[in-house]
């Protein structure tokens, strides 16, 4: 007779189904139920007029990531699809893609040019780090966004950056996406190692309840503050590389007069990342690289110019120093700008510390001293942005400042909304309760003392039921002392001991 073992599957826990439908959202991205389950006529629209919907890839091992593989992944066009091979599998998925593909199918179509929809950017960590210093490093940077998600890896940690709506539809919109990334990975770099050869938008781990060390929905990046700081970036760029760059230093020069075969294609990517490099936009580069082309003996056609650097500012390259310098005999000076503070009234947006300012005096003036019974303050993210700004779109920003209030200062304590098992609140109940830290105090120390009273109540009344009922418990015991119970051939330690405390007990009752 065969011996046929049930195979273990693993289930989703809710933290792994809350993540999962969080990053694809509702409404656009994938199917909410199976895509089989979902009539025709409606898929054909979602998928080919509206463009909402797509299909993302998984797979249950990273060994099968690195080529065309035809087993070890799935595709899925739906939320239901994703936990489904999710629980499936016998060890259930390990990578996936959080950003939609036109099509899955084939694991070459996982690359930004078939990419349908834009919300989640990841970002690749080869080294331990603690959440607090990922954390840290994005208040140190003039972004305001934040991580949230970080998840360990073997070799590191992996954290997301999510925005507030997702880019899908139109090729510009996707476009527009990727230049905002390609920016905000530059940022990143400068304050965090992360893996320049990682693909923000590919290849991401899966949450799985083991590796997830942050989940705050909370940290998005409004769309809007998305593009107003990208199109700052731009400017503050132009007018730093206004007074020179890589390509007006001696290196820069020499190397737009280089052009000996063998080497002329190597040169026409350096001069490329060069211009990119110097805030230059591709029509830009493509008027030095053409420049560059009439001075060969020999130039090359107008598209084997262009193409190069296309490839060139679609991707993020990384200047090759000792190229340069075997070449032009001058190594290229690494440009690194410093930026002036600026005064908040010219600035778009507010420091953490500013904000933690505001609620602080707002709180002063609308929490009474504690004077009698206590009552804390209910408030929500959202009302204090209307409050204090007008503007609710900048509840964001007032939620990270309500989480770090009380780090600044010990007047207030801040709590959020809980339901009945300890879980925070989600939707139209949800918020804050605000203590003033002596308010809170002194609710703490009434309450052990009304802890304490009962226990004593507790014993007291436990010790006179033993008084008034002691002649009844003793008769009974004599009577059940009388009793000629047999004993088991083997009986345990455990029950030796119990019987002896128990004829102990009797003796001293007579």
């Amino acid at each position: 007779m065969l011996n046929i073992q049930s195979k273990n599957h693993r289930v989703h826990t809710e933290l792994e189904k809350e993540i999962v439908r969080f990053i694809i959202g509702e409404g656009f991205g994938l199917y909410e139920s199976y895509a089989n389950d979902v009539p025709i006529s409606i898929k054909q629209k979602c998928d080919f007029e509206m463009k909402t919907q797509g299909a993302v890839r998984v797979a249950y091992g990273k060994e099968y990531l690195g080529a065309d593989q035809e087993f070890g992944q799935d595709i899925a066009r739906s939320i239901g699809g994703v936990l489904h091979y999710h629980e499936s599998s016998f060890g259930g998925v390990t990578h996936w893609t959080p950003n939609v593909y036109y099509r899955a199918d084939k694991h070459h179509f996982i690359a930004q040019q078939y990419l349908r929809r834009v919300k989640t950017l990841c970002f690749d960590v080869d080294q331990k780090m603690s959440v607090n210093q990922i954390l840290f490093a994005f208040e140190q940077m003039d972004v305001n966004c934040r991580p949230f998600l970080i998840l360990s890896t073997p070799k590191g940690v992996q954290f997301f950056v999510s925005y507030e709506e997702a880019w899908f539809g139109s090729e510009k919109a996707i476009t527009y996406s990727k230049s905002i990334a390609s920016q905000l990975k530059k940022v990143v770099a400068d304050l965090l190692p992360i893996d320049d050869a990682k693909d923000v938008f590919g290849w991401a781990r899966f949450p799985r309840e083991e590796n997830v060390m942050f989940f705050d929905p909370s940290n998005t990046w409004n769309n809007t503050e998305a593009k107003e700081w990208f199109a700052e970036q731009n400017v503050m760029n132009k007018k730093m590389f206004a007074h020179g760059g890589y390509l007006t230093q001696r290196a820069g020069i020499i190397l737009q007069e280089t052009g000996e075969k063998g080497m002329r294609n190597k040169v026409l990517v350096q001069l490329g990342i060069m211009a990119q490099m110097d805030g230059l936009s591709l029509a830009e580069a493509e008027e030095i690289a053409l420049n560059w082309n009439t001075k060969l003996d020999v130039p090359l056609r107008r598209n084997d110019v262009i193409s190069p650097l296309k490839t060139v500012f679609r991707s993020d390259y990384k200047l090759d120093f000792n190229f340069i310098e075997s070449v032009t005999g001058h190594r290229p000076r690494a440009i690194r700008f410093v930026k002036h503070k600026k005064s908040r009234d010219v600035r778009k947006y507010d420091h953490k510390h500013e904000l933690v300012h505001d609620i602080q005096s707002h709180f002063e003036k609308v929490l009474p001293e504690g004077e009698g019974e206590s009552v804390p303050l209910e408030v929500s993210s959202r009302q204090l942005a209307d409050t204090l700004f007008g503007e609710v779109k900048k509840h964001t920003s007032i939620t990270r400042a309500l989480e770090a209030l009380h780090e600044a200062d010990s007047r207030f304590v801040v709590r959020k909304k809980v339901d009945r098992n300890g879980k925070p609140l989600r939707g139209r109940g949800a918020g804050y309760l605000v203590y003033r830290t002596q308010d809170l105090l002194n609710m703490i120390k009434d309450a052990k003392q009304v802890k304490q009273q009962l226990l004593t109540s507790l014993v007291y009344r436990a010790a006179t039921f033993a008084e008034r009922h002691h002649e009844t418990y003793t008769t009974k015991t004599k009577v059940a002392f009388e009793i000629n119970v047999p004993i088991a051939n083997k009986v345990s330690t455990r029950t030796l001991h119990l019987s002896t405390q128990y004829l102990e007990i009797i003796l001293l009752t007579e």
